[in-house]
């Protein structure tokens, strides 16, 4: 059966079922190929991944069902209507997932917030296309803009942590290496033992061809320059230590 548009009618239960499950199927897909370009080589969370993207969906169904406004504006503000809305569910989901699971999401697998932004836009989409050649442009327009955004922050957030080397010296006692870790590389903690200096998120001991202790200093990637250059910093004021190097360096 055909369907008329006009400043009255909304979208059709058949069409918003099919919204729906775009954004369930999307979000499950998104998931999948960002975990499969990743790092990790394996997890169990695929169902929690799916049966989490089920409230979304519902979410854009109802929309979708009463999307009349949207019948009413021209290709271009239907698309980004459509797509501003579809980003406002995946935050708000996004959100409310992580307070349900008492922070839980933040260790998720799968980037929860792209996967479920990308798939409440897509549904959205597709269930409310009024189905002109100038709305399909222009939806084909934003969400190829979106998708593109999405992707090029998502390389953003995960790009590569700066790394240091720092070469204690080879005459040092095991308790001045000590010192290093605490004094140098760490600050004494009001709640008791040493904290990890701001920006640093990692130490560790490294095999080295140097004679003495190596330390391998893991730098957060969003260390902003001040706590970089307060570790450098200390670093050259230590007598103990004889040099530092970047393995990879931060960002200037």
């Amino acid at each position: 059966m055909t369907e008329q548009r006009g400043s009255g009618d909304v979208v059709s239960r058949s069409r918003a079922i099919v919204g729906a499950l775009t954004t369930l199927v999307a979000a499950t897909a998104i998931g999948v190929v960002a975990f499969a370009l990743g790092s990790r080589r394996e997890t169990h969370e695929y169902p929690f991944l799916v049966y989490a993207s089920i409230p979304p969906a519902l979410v854009v169904y109802a929309i979708a069902r009463r999307a009349r406004f949207l019948q009413r504006l021209d290709a271009v503000r239907w698309a980004l209507a459509a797509t501003a809305i579809g980003v406002l569910t995946g935050f708000a989901w996004t959100f409310a997932a992580l307070f349900l699971t008492g922070g839980y999401l933040m260790a998720a697998d799968f980037p929860v917030l792209y996967c479920w932004t990308l798939g409440s836009v897509l549904g959205l989409v597709i269930a409310t296309n009024p189905g002109t050649k100038a709305s399909t442009i222009s939806a084909g327009g934003v969400v190829t803009s979106l998708v593109a955004c999405v992707f090029a922050l998502g390389i953003w957030l995960n790009r590569p942590s700066p790394v240091m080397r720092v070469y204690v010296r080879a005459d040092a006692t095991p308790s001045e290496v000590q010192k290093v870790w605490d004094e140098v590389l760490g600050d004494a903690d009001p709640r008791g033992g040493q904290a990890l200096l701001p920006g640093t998120q990692d130490i560790g001991t490294v095999s080295d061809p140097w004679p003495g202790t190596v330390l391998q200093v893991g730098f957060d990637r969003f260390a902003s320059r001040q706590e970089i250059a307060t570790v450098e910093a200390r670093l050259h004021a230590s007598p103990l230590i004889a040099r530092y190097q970047w393995t990879r360096a931060p960002s200037r």
